[in-house]
């Protein structure tokens, strides 16, 4: 984005557009000129930098846009103050030796002022008085500069032009096609606050922009501004904003319209520029930390695919995964009412088939959400874990129960199956859950018919027999090579057999190719 007073926009009955850098001979020498500056300037102080650029400004050129570029340009450099001593403290010690000394009224006595200063640094009067405004900004020295290409930096600028106006959206909606689950993904992400439908070509969302909210309205803005290259690499996409702007007759709201062929030949190929933080609220990575830590056997995802809610869409902040079994977590904190009642209406148009915890911050003192049939957990500040794994295992041990059939025996055998098969291709045999698979095979001490369960997969007696009759001769292999062996035989956990069949893994270091086998004298019978 750009300061909103760099921001040049044209005003219709009803409407506002950016205007935009067109991408022809002229504002590509414009822009190599501007680059060429930059490069010229390393070394230099910024000061002179910007008395460059301003030239171009005095020559006829829109202030605007030649700022907008500059300022895009200097987020590409790097400035340091170049000093040996603080500034702040150079100055403060010239200063007090001022008014011990007396006003320095002359040069003579203004130099012996700075050579008595100086010698508390240990550096000459010359290099002091040279630090001791280095840190203003216009003392300080380009030190390097990344360059870019003229065409690209002005489809940047164009690019900024409309994040700048949607900072001060009410509203924005857009229509999507082709990747849109990305999309989602990116919105969750951000935080943002949305309604979607799901339509035949692809989805319509509607988006509260960040004047619509009463707080957070700068880093909400900001978001919104990141999901527009993510938009923009769909299909077919389209948007339409309602923008507030001022005038002498007080605020106007006007419609803001950009599509993929309305944006051809300025603003394609801009490449994304979404932001890769994974999460978009400290509860979210505190919890997260904090479940992840336990070392539970449930898989902890963090944005799960998107549940189709009714016509809408919802994107869950986590999803849990055990044996089959998947719960979604989504933590309600960022609000305002309008977006619970958005919210609370798709959690009810969910499948019944979806198993959903729904943690919400007390803060948001909403009677309503209680009353949902899903499971509620209230928080105050930091989201707790203990509640979670809590329901996490009573739903495990409900599915268990449900399942448990005392007349009916799993087989694995009676399903004519090789030697190896997976713990999910047991349970689906057996019409039951992968968890009860695992309880019958503890309760069968490790084994169900002649296969014994090693990490997820089932494997013969027989096989491993085979397996351990081929290893058990040498004194001494290389974990590496035998690995290889095994994993061509279709076992995925090789050192978890190993392990099974009490063979001693030694190693070097960290090194995989380094490792090696040996028998114990405590081998497991099979």
């Amino acid at each position: 984005m750009l300061p909103s007073n760099l921001l040049p926009v044209t005003v219709g009955r009803g409407w506002i557009k950016p205007r935009y850098a067109m991408i022809n001979s002229a504002s590509k020498e414009l822009a190599e000129s501007l680059i060429a500056t930059f490069i010229d300037c390393k070394g230099e102080r910024k000061g002179l930098l910007i008395a460059r650029l301003k030239g171009f400004e005095e020559i006829g050129h829109d202030y605007r846009f030649i700022r907008g570029l500059g300022v895009l340009l200097e987020r590409r450099c790097l400035f340091e103050s170049n000093n040996s001593v603080d500034p702040v403290t150079a100055r403060r010690t010239v200063f007090e030796e001022a008014s011990r000394s007396g006003f320095a009224l002359t040069g003579e006595k203004r130099s012996a002022i700075l050579n008595e200063a100086s010698r508390e640094f240990g550096v000459q009067s010359e290099q002091l008085e040279d630090t001791l405004w280095s840190d203003l900004e216009e003392e300080l020295v380009l030190k390097d500069f990344r360059e870019i290409d003229p065409v690209v930096l002005l489809r940047h600028y164009n690019l900024s032009l409309v994040q700048t106006l949607l900072f001060k959206a009410v509203k924005m909606e857009f229509s999507v096609g082709g990747a849109w689950k990305e999309i989602f993904r990116a919105i969750n992400r951000y935080g943002l606050m949305y309604s979607a439908e799901v339509r035949e070509n692809g989805v319509h969302v509607v988006l509260d922009g960040p004047l619509s909210l009463f707080k957070l309205t700068d880093r909400y803005g900001t978001s919104l501004a990141k999901l527009l290259p993510v938009i923009m690499e769909g299909e077919d996409w389209s948007l339409n904003a309602t923008v507030v702007r001022k005038s002498m007759q007080g605020k106007r709201m006007l419609d803001f319209k950009l599509d993929r062929s309305g944006a051809s030949g300025f603003l394609e190929d801009i490449g994304r520029t979404t932001s890769r933080d994974i999460f978009d609220s400290k509860v979210e990575e505190r919890f997260s930390r904090s479940f992840n830590s336990l070392g539970t056997e449930w898989k902890c995802i963090r944005e799960p695919e998107p549940l189709i809610s009714g016509s809408h869409v919802l994107i869950p902040d986590f999803s849990f995964e055990k044996a089959g079994l998947k719960v979604y977590l989504e933590i309600m904190g960022f609000w305002t009412e309008d977006y619970i009642e958005r919210k609370i209406r798709k959690l009810r148009q969910l499948s019944n088939d979806v198993d959903m915890i729904v943690a919400v911050d007390e803060a948001l003192a909403c009677t309503k959400l209680t009353r949902m049939k899903h499971e509620v957990i209230m928080f105050r500040g930091s989201l707790p874990v203990k509640p979670v794994i809590n329901y996490l295992n009573q739903k495990e041990a409900r599915l268990i129960d449900n399942q448990a059939d005392a007349g009916k025996a799993i087989s694995i055998r009676s399903f004519g199956v090789g030697e190896i098969v997976s713990l999910n291709e047991v349970a689906t045999s057996n019409q039951v859950s992968p968890l009860l698979v695992q309880k019958a095979t503890l309760d069968g001490g490790g084994k169900i018919d002649d296969f014994i369960l090693i990490g997820d997969q089932f494997i013969s007696s027989s096989k491993i027999s085979s397996i351990d009759h081929d290893i058990k001769s040498s004194k001494e292999v290389k974990l590496q090579s035998l690995s290889a062996i095994l994993l061509k035989e279709g076992i995925v956990e090789p050192i978890r057999l190993l392990e099974y069949l009490h063979y001693v893994i030694s190693w070097k270091g960290l090194d995989f190719e380094q490792a090696v086998v040996s028998s114990s004298t405590n081998k497991k019978d099979v």
